[in-house]
């Protein structure tokens, strides 16, 4: 090999398709977490206990800024619908602390499969961790 030839090291190569259930993990994070946490927070609102823990400037129907009903009349009927449903923004608060609560959950279970299933921590190029004595404390 001359003074300016190339040198490469043959690498092996990772397989480009992800295994299925990465693909589900993701999905579970992104688009069922959502709704099961909507859907637990309005569960948890038809419990009075919870409702009374809740503020009470949430319950009630949303409230909505009056411009929106007079300088934009297209949006009316959308409007008086939002306006029917009692303590949505009780519901969207406490479906966001669901939300929060459960993504974290399932991203530490998701990080704990990883560690146990995933590739190993160190490669054939890493340098072994530095073997350290430690000296016993002494006063």
């Amino acid at each position: 090999m001359g003074r300016y030839g190339q040198y490469q090291r043959a690498v092996p190569k990772k397989p480009k398709n992800l295994h299925p259930a990465w693909r589900g993990i993701g999905c579970l994070i992104g688009l069922i977490l959502p709704v099961i946490s909507y859907a637990g927070a309005a569960v948890l609102l038809t419990n009075d206990a919870v409702k009374k823990q809740v503020p009470w400037q949430l319950l009630g129907p949303p409230s909505l800024p009056p411009f929106l009903w007079e300088y934009i009349p297209a949006i009316r009927p959308a409007l008086s619908t939002i306006y029917g449903w009692t303590d949505l923004e009780a519901t969207l608060v406490l479906a966001f602390v669901l939300l929060v609560i459960l993504g974290s959950v399932v991203s530490l279970v998701y990080a704990m499969m990883y560690r146990v299933v995933g590739p190993p921590r160190y490669g054939p190029r890493d340098m072994p961790p530095p073997r350290r004595k430690i000296k016993k404390y002494k006063r």
